[in-house]
């Protein structure tokens, strides 16, 4: 019963500094169609909708900084995000993100292990058999 209740002392802990160690960031950029969104991410909570004005919004929630790595920047053809769990001490890690485009703007998802929603948009969707 000792040892129990030391490893679940342990693992409190654990949730305990993860749930410390949240960030978050957000972005946004000037795009004018056309224009392209790219976002690649892992395990992660997506909420996507259109803006009403020419900004991209990108809001990230990550749980677990540490064991996240995170880019994102903008060239002349578009804004492009990616998110990846770091090995070994990335499975305690959580992102969610709330993303905004312009309409006009191209959005291209490259999503593993992940939740999307989508809301109030028009266009087509096509996913590829899994492999």
């Amino acid at each position: 019963m000792r040892k129990l209740n030391k490893l679940r002392g342990a693992l409190n802990l654990l949730g305990y500094m993860r749930d410390l160690t949240i960030e978050s960031r957000n972005y946004e950029w000037e795009v004018r169609p056309p224009s392209s969104f790219y976002m690649e991410a892992e395990y992660a909570e997506v909420n996507l909708s259109r803006s009403q004005d020419n900004h991209l919004y990108v809001n990230v929630r990550l749980r677990a900084s540490m064991s996240w790595k995170l880019a994102a920047e903008r060239d002349d053809a578009g804004v492009y995000v990616v998110v990846k769990r770091k090995p070994l001490i990335g499975n305690i890690g959580r992102a969610r993100f709330q993303v905004r485009v312009p309409h006009g703007v191209h959005i291209s998802l490259q999503l593993e292990k992940s939740v999307l929603c989508i809301n109030d948009l028009v266009g087509a969707l096509d996913l590829p058999p899994e492999t």
